[in-house]
């Protein structure tokens, strides 16, 4: 048995734990890696010239694991028991939210083993997809219950905004992007037992980032952006299905096009434009944007 930070009282409670007279329910707030090589600041860390460089960002603890899909020692949220649990019936309130209101969610739990104990009923969030890289999952809520032997207790959370949030750097502020995301009841991160999905309807009204050279992907992520293509995209009977991968090079034509400015391509098109590339560039940003027309 391995126990730290346990204070004055540490000793009776190794020996209650060894003697079988409670059962073990501590949950690990880290990952153990197979090996020192395996953790996320290995390459960065020391650093150079007496500087460290944090070159993790967010992918700390598990989610660089879950992100890169390597095995641990020992998971984060793990923890080992003298009895077994069974995690059933996951239900959440709704299918579709909007973020401005909350997801009640409910799963039952039930002490199958021979010893009264506490179990940790952890709750992850997973973005489906997303416009930057987030973590697979991240650990929103938790809660620690008591069982007796044979027992069955219905465990409840609550999610609001801040449970499918994350803070965009352009924005410089917390969203939510509309989409659907993962919610899953888990004893760790490798260790999950039900999942449900849910849809959350973005509510919040971004201002607009784009700019004159702004690639046709950012134009699509852009939700104003995203509409003006569209109109674009009809208008010039383009269907991006049609774009299919060049025989010869491999390359996906749709894919590679979205790295390319939109005023480029509005340039290779030109001559079906009403007006030059350049003015049409900004008259689809003022409209984007809601100001006036100018270039009309």
């Amino acid at each position: 048995m391995e126990a730290w930070l346990y204070g004055e009282g540490g000793g009776q409670a190794i020996a209650e734990l060894l003697f079988g007279l409670m059962s073990p329910s501590g949950r690990l707030s880290e990952s153990f890696p197979l090996r020192l090589e395996d953790t996320p600041s290995f390459i960065h860390y020391p650093g150079e010239n007496h500087k460290a460089y944090y070159g993790e960002g967010i992918f700390v603890g598990y989610r660089y694991y879950d992100y890169r899909k390597m095995k641990t020692l020992y998971p984060f949220g793990y923890g080992l028991s003298y009895t077994d649990f069974e995690y059933k019936n996951l239900k959440i309130s709704k299918s579709k939210i909007k973020d401005s209101g909350f997801l009640e969610v409910e799963v039952s739990v039930t002490n199958t083993g021979p010893l009264g104990s506490y179990e940790v009923v952890q709750l992850y969030v997973s973005d489906k997809e997303c416009s930057i890289p987030r973590p697979i999952k991240e650990l929103k809520a938790f809660d620690k219950v008591w069982l007796e032997r044979g027992q069955t207790k219905k465990v409840y959370f609550t999610l609001e905004k801040e449970a499918f949030s994350y803070f965009a750097p352009r924005y410089s502020k917390w969203i939510v992007e509309t989409g659907d995301f993962i919610i899953s009841i888990a004893r760790s991160t490798e260790d999950i037992r039900l999942s449900k999905e849910v849809h959350v309807i973005a509510t919040d009204e971004l201002p607009s980032r784009l700019h004159v050279g702004s690639t046709l992907r950012e134009w699509l992520e852009d939700r104003k952006g995203r509409k003006v293509i569209k109109r674009l995209m009809k208008t010039f009977r383009i269907n991006p299905k049609t774009l299919k991968k060049d025989a010869k090079t491999n390359i996906d034509a749709w894919r590679a096009a979205q790295d390319i400015p939109l005023k480029s391509i509005l340039e290779h098109i030109r001559i079906k434009l009403p007006m030059r590339s350049d003015r049409m560039i900004h008259y689809l940003l003022n409209h984007v944007k809601g100001r006036s027309k100018k270039d009309k």
